[in-house]
């Protein structure tokens, strides 16, 4: 489809807001048969014309009426147009059709099923029978079912496109598409008062494509003179008053075919003069002018009309009077040669005349792996200049604004070109908000768009053309499992309010507050709103839910149903199922110009059911606000909010990950008194006892479990206490490690850890080390504890495997629901004894690998135990007694000496 002309539908429809619909009158009804297949045709029920538009992406078809008001934008008149390719079937003698529309190239292309007539490319409808296109049904027969094209409504406003089974009732006509009525005003404002003709094929003393030409109106009969403004510079005329005329002389058609009346007419230049002095020279009635000599004034007199149902193109036809009567500027052809010529001729058929245009100039050649700004320089509605393209949340206007964004890409558009050369521009946020494709014309280092538009291009920046998830906040999954958020409103005057829920109540509000008392909450991606993509370049933003992080664990949301001044709508936090529903609301983070500043767009609205992002509209109350004394309210997009929100981001994870993915020797010590800490008894119980009784320097060793999972990492708490050894440095050695039994109590089990990934636990008899150790795979582990977090920073429950957490009874550590469980803190101490030298008194200790070598102990006995108390005894014989040792940690008791630990590796 060749859209070079559609530049000038734009800027004539547009300028001086007139709209389509104020000129535009269908043309007659075609009774039984069409015409060649050369051209768009309307295709209406009574006043309702059937029309193709996007809706959430996807083509689908409806009705348009004027009365409605659906002609007001100049791009509507397409969507309204309908190329037919039609077939006689033999056997019945029906005429088979198939449809294209003008505006959205969607074929007429509907499922076998009764719904929304929606185009789709799964075994759909391609072909429709209709018997008389004057007044007859469009259907299509699939087996014993016969399918039609339907209206349904009580009102041409109400009405829906539908496809339905069954004998169809809606009937319908073919319309001609009828040619729109070019005014001088319209004409000149193309180059501030004037105009330029462009003709395909053209010839080189063309008068019409030779000069610029400006309309000038005349009142008495609705036409035009055509003024050529420039015409001194190659012409005999010394004055600006030459007039474009139809001459009285004709071509010499001797020798080339019989022309019809009022056909063969030359077109030449001539002056006008004044009727009386003082009056203009061309005024608004024939009485102000003066034909030049041997001339009509109805030779100067031209109907410029806009044709928009050519299929090759929209295109101009100029009407002119000669003294035989009207006539059309045409290409004739003399003689047997047949030489071409410019001439009248009355001929009918659109395709027979020259195509003509408006001269744009040079077609632009757009870098369509750029997104942009779009400026406007020069607008069709005078109001814009200077402002820049945008979009609203949803809709298919354009929109005109103030100020741009890299922030924001709803100020950005991307841009595609097709293979005619015909570009689109797309909106980065709304990708509904997209233009026909049409060509662009350069002009002046600017562009000349579509809709009437003159502007500039500016590139965004690279960097912010390939942020995927542009003008929305996205948080990462381990940002959602370590991070909470608390809400700060910003307002023009600046705020230091945030976002809190009383004790006791549900109500959300905002007031002035400290930071570390704002309700802190957790954000939970919401289900079916997850990196969803939308605009021209698929970038993606996600919804949340926002949920408290402790306590009752409620979930922001809208009392959608409430409809009353004592019951107004406001958002409470509430026991839901946390997923989006008619009460929890998801929201998205959308990015406003200044940075780290979002709306909060709720992404289901007044409704029993999620509603869309993408169906989102003004009507709607989707936009999180505050109305008196700080109460959040929802308000409709593109109302005045009262002010943006900041989110602030503590550390807070559901779980803690203590020793950061790596090891460490750690206290636990209880909240209730701060002088205890978990130890281990003789029976391999875990207990809590005194620094006294621990030695302050006692902890426990804290090694990684299973923390691929950033939202609970899973650790081992482990020990050699029983065995006189203070920690350990890995988990490679065999160790006392924490562990419930199959009865659900804690205890200190024999173990160590095996394999590449360190994902089996080895389990040892302590009765009996010869035997085979159990073998426990990470799935069925009941050694790996995490760390809870609770609403006092530092402070945590200790989660078993079997999810109950720890809490003292009678000193000994047991486990109960979470809700019971006592709070610990933790703290990181030395790592004790390893590769270092190591003295005691004179004698000195140094280990290494598989091996400790005892410094000044000769003539004495040495004894080197495990953890298994395992024991090497001999007598030094030297100054420097190297004795094999196991792997870990070992002690080194030289007679006489205290003992010492060492670490062997």
């Amino acid at each position: 489809m060749n859209k070079k002309f559609f530049t000038l539908l734009a800027i004539t429809l547009m300028a001086g807001g007139l709209s389509v619909s104020a000129q535009y009158a269908p043309g007659s009804e075609i009774a039984a048969k069409l015409a060649p297949a050369d051209k768009y045709y309307h295709i209406k029920n009574g006043s309702s014309y059937l029309a193709a538009d996007k809706r959430d992406g996807k083509d689908s078809i409806k009705v348009m009426t004027v009365a409605a008001g659906n002609f007001t934008e100049p791009l509507s008149l397409d969507s309204a147009m309908w190329k037919l390719s039609v077939e006689v079937q033999k056997t019945t003698g029906d005429s088979v059709f198939t449809f294209e529309n003008k505006a959205t190239g969607a074929t007429l292309n509907l499922p076998a099923k009764e719904g929304n007539a929606i185009v789709t490319d799964k075994d759909p409808i391609t072909e429709w029978s209709w018997k008389t296109t004057a007044n007859g049904s469009i259907q299509a027969k699939i087996g014993s079912d016969v399918y039609s094209l339907q209206l349904t409504g009580f009102t041409p406003a109400d009405y829906l496109v539908k496809v339905q089974k069954g004998t169809p009732s809606t009937k319908w006509a073919i319309t001609e598409v009828a040619n729109i009525k070019l005014t001088a005003e319209k004409l000149n404002n193309q180059n501030d008062g004037y105009f330029k003709l462009a003709f395909g094929n053209d010839l080189s003393d063309n008068v019409f494509t030779k000069y610029k030409i400006k309309a000038v109106k005349v009142t008495a009969n609705d036409s035009i003179m055509l003024q050529v403004i420039d015409a001194k510079k190659d012409t005999k005329f010394t004055t600006d008053t030459v007039f474009v005329v139809v001459d009285t002389i004709k071509y010499d058609i001797k020798g080339a075919a019989e022309w019809k009346s009022a056909a063969g007419f030359k077109f030449t230049l001539d002056t006008l003069g004044r009727a009386v002095p003082g009056r203009p020279v061309y005024g608004t009635t024939a009485f102000d002018t003066i034909a030049a000599d041997g001339r009509s004034l109805g030779s100067y007199l031209f109907v410029i009309e806009l044709n928009t149902g050519r299929i090759t193109g929209d295109s101009l036809i100029v009407k002119s009077n000669t003294i035989e009567g009207e006539s059309k500027v045409s290409w004739g052809y003399l003689g047997n040669a047949g030489t071409k010529v410019l001439t009248t001729s009355p001929v009918a058929n659109i395709d027979a005349l020259p195509y003509i245009t408006l001269d744009f100039g040079t077609k632009a050649d757009i870098d369509v792996t750029k997104s942009y700004y779009v400026q406007v320089v020069k607008g069709a509605d005078k109001d814009n200049n200077n402002k820049y393209w945008t979009a609203l949340l949803t809709g298919s206007t354009i929109q005109y604004s103030g100020e741009i964004s890299d922030l924001i890409p709803a100020t950005q558009w991307s841009v595609k070109k097709d293979g005619a050369g015909r570009y689109q521009f797309i909106n980065r946020d709304n990708k509904n908000t997209t233009n026909t494709n049409a060509f662009v014309y350069a002009l002046d280092g600017n562009y000349i768009m579509q809709n009437g538009d003159t502007v500039k291009l500016t590139a965004i920046k690279d960097e912010v053309k390939a942020d995927k998830y542009l003008g929305y906040k996205h948080f990462t999954a381990d940002e959602l499992a370590n991070l909470s958020v608390k809400l700060q409103v910003v307002t023009p005057l600046g705020s230091s309010a945030y976002v809190y829920v009383a004790s006791g109540d549900s109500a959300v509000n905002a007031k002035d507050m400290e930071e570390a008392d704002a309700m802190k909450f957790k954000l939970v991606s919401a289900n079916g709103a997850t990196d969803s993509k939308f605009g021209a370049d698929d970038l993606q933003r996600s919804a949340y839910l926002l949920k408290e992080q402790f306590g009752d664990q409620r979930v922001l949301g809208y009392n959608w149903h409430a409809s009353s001044a004592n019951d107004p709508k406001t958002f409470r936090m509430m026991k839901t199922n946390q997923t989006v529903d008619q009460d929890s609301v998801a929201v998205f983070f959308r990015a406003t110009k200044n940075a780290g500043e979002y709306e909060l767009i709720m992404a289901n609205v007044n409704t029993t059911a999620p509603v869309k992002y993408d169906d989102l509209t003004t009507s709607k109350d989707s936009v999180v606000s505050f109305a008196s004394a700080g109460v959040m309210v929802p308000v409709k997009y593109g109302s005045t909010v009262a002010g943006y929100f900041k989110i602030v981001t503590p550390a807070a994870p559901d779980y803690v990950n203590v020793t950061k993915n790596s090891s460490a020797h750690m206290q636990f010590t209880s909240t209730e008194n701060t002088s205890l800490m978990i130890g281990m008894n003789d029976k391999f119980e875990p207990v809590l006892k005194s620094e006294s009784e621990l030695d302050a320097a006692y902890s426990l060793f804290v090694d990684t479990a299973k923390v691929t999972d950033p939202k609970k990492p899973l650790f081992y708490l482990m020990t050699t206490a029983g065995l006189e050894l203070k920690s350990e440095t890995s988990g490679d050695v065999m160790a006392n490690y924490l562990n419930v039994n199959k009865d659900g109590k804690l205890e200190f089990i024999l173990a160590k850890q095996y394999g590449l990934a360190k994902d089996t636990l080895l389990v040892y008899n302590r009765k009996d080390l010869n035997a085979k150790p159990e073998s426990v795979k990470m799935s069925d582990n009941k050694a790996v504890f995490a760390f809870r977090a609770t609403p006092t920073d530092g402070e945590m429950l200790i989660e078993a495997a079997n999810g109950q957490c720890m809490k003292q009874d009678n000193g000994k550590l047991v486990l109960v629901a979470a809700e019971n469980a006592l709070p610990f803190t933790t703290k990181v101490v030395d790592t004790p004894t390893g590769n270092e030298s190591t003295e005691a008194n004179t004698i000195s200790v140094v280990a290494g690998e598989g091996n400790v070598t005892v410094y000044g102990a000769a003539g004495k006995e040495v004894i080197v135990s495990n953890v298994l108390g395992q024991k090497t005894t001999i007598v030094a014989t030297s100054d420097s007694e190297v004795i094999a040792a196991p792997q870990g940690v070992v002690i080194v008791a030289v007679e006489g000496e205290a003992a010492v630990k060492a670490v062997v590796k």
